[in-house]
This record gives structure tokens, C-alpha cells and sequence, in this order.
């Protein structure tokens, strides 16, 4: 499967951008897919697929990084690492709901509008987008 790794890698991050409608199709930072082919992908091609969803959700400046998934594993889980700097709530939030939006095509209600995709009320994304605008 380590042979492979690229070309699927490449392909979920195609397929997930159309997917969430992402303009542009991201890049991936020089050495991010060495930290792929060197993990041993213990949930095979779906955690790879989770993997490359992930990055596209939490990358800047449409760059992918897989910084995220440096962090050493055990069998409980991962385990945090206190020196990384993590993105504010709202950050995150935002980004998570322009997903939605641009997946929506901009609908926000109805059931392929963005708070559909979000599974909560239409009102409750208007009053999120517009504390965010303030």
C-alpha cells in the first residue's frame, strides 16, 4: 500500500475539494506526504480517506500540511502535544461553515442548505454569520 499512498492521497484531496467546494485545488506542502507514506495505516484506505478530508478542513492558504498528523500515537489514541498552537473556536467554526456553505452553494436553508449539512437550524447559522461579520 506505501506505493499507493500518493496517488490515493492525490485523489481524495481532488474528490474532497469538488465535494466541499473548494475553488482552488490545495497544494501539499513539501514533506507533508512523506508523514503518509511513513505512518503505518492501522484503518487503511478510510483513515487515509479521513486523513486527506481533515487536512483540507484545517489548511491555511490553501496548503495542505498533515502538521496534525505528526503527532505520536498509542493504543488509546493520540496523544496532545503542548507545544502545538491550536486555531481559536471561532476560527475553526468558521472555516467548518464556509465548508458547508460553499458544499451548499451557498443555500442556507432547506435540505441541502448549509445548516442541513451542519445539522442545525437555518436561524441559528444566520445569527452565527452575523456575530462573525460584526
Amino acid at each position: 500500500m506505501k506505493n499507493d499512498i500518493i496517488a490515493l492521497v492525490q485523489h481524495f484531496i481532488e474528490s474532497k475539494s469538488k465535494e466541499t467546494g473548494t475553488p482552488n485545488q490545495p497544494i501539499l506542502e513539501p514533506g507533508a506526504m512523506d508523514r503518509m507514506i511513513d505512518y503505518h495505516w492501522p484503518g487503511n484506505v478510510r483513515e487515509l480517506a479521513n486523513v486527506a478530508e481533515r487536512a483540507l478542513i484545517l489548511s491555511r492558504d490553501n496548503i495542505l500540511t498533515f502538521d496534525y498528523f505528526e503527532t505520536p500515537r498509542t493504543d488509546e489514541g493520540f496523544i496532545p502535544d503542548p507545544d502545538k498552537t491550536l486555531d481559536s473556536l471561532d476560527h475553526v467554526m468558521t472555516r467548518h461553515r464556509n465548508l458547508a456553505l460553499g458544499k451548499s452553494n451557498g443555500k442556507i436553508h432547506g435540505p441541502n442548505g448549509a445548516a442541513a449539512i451542519l445539522k442545525i437550524n437555518s436561524s441559528t447559522l444566520r445569527n452565527r454569520m452575523k456575530k462573525i461579520a460584526e
